[in-house]
């Protein structure tokens, strides 16, 4: 599916439609390059899930948390992740799959993660905030792209 977005409330809504139909274990893989709007588009993932809208990008912490008594999300960064032993030390694997979680620049580590999950493209358009956002679902995760398709059509401003 792609969406096309005009400026960033546009993007960081789609997270927060996104977000009300995630699952406990969900994953979301962001590729995109510097700039293309993969912080804003969590950041309306965790607004969506009442976590908050103080999202940043968590490239020097390489892993934020956010949790409040309903949920966690784990919002991982892993452009400066250099190989498969800096994972293991984060703790990687016990995040991973278990809780919610976003990995920006997941292309970075594609030999780490799993088939499942969501893959979402950013690209930058024409338009200075103009994005085209690209969501692909692995096999378990096609139920949530469809109810997402639903939403979206719900709200014809993407169309």
């Amino acid at each position: 599916m792609q969406i096309r977005t005009e400026n960033v409330n546009e993007t960081i809504r789609i997270g927060r439609l996104l977000a009300g139909i995630m699952e406990d274990n969900t994953c979301i893989y962001l590729i995109g390059e510097m700039a293309s709007g993969k912080t804003h588009f969590a950041r309306g993932v965790a607004e969506g899930l009442g976590l908050g809208s103080q999202v940043c990008s968590p490239t020097f912490a390489i892993i934020n948390r956010y949790e409040n008594e309903d949920c966690v999300l784990n919002h991982m960064d892993a452009y400066r992740i250099e190989d498969a032993e800096e994972l293991e030390y984060l703790g990687f694997e016990e995040l991973y799959t278990k809780e919610r979680m976003i990995i920006e620049w997941a292309d970075l580590i594609w030999d780490a993660l799993e088939d499942t999950g969501l893959v979402i493209r950013i690209k930058k358009e024409d338009g200075p905030d103009s994005r085209i956002i690209d969501i692909r679902a692995y096999p378990d995760s096609t139920h949530i792209l469809t109810k997402l398709e639903e939403k979206i059509n719900e709200h014809d401003t993407f169309n």
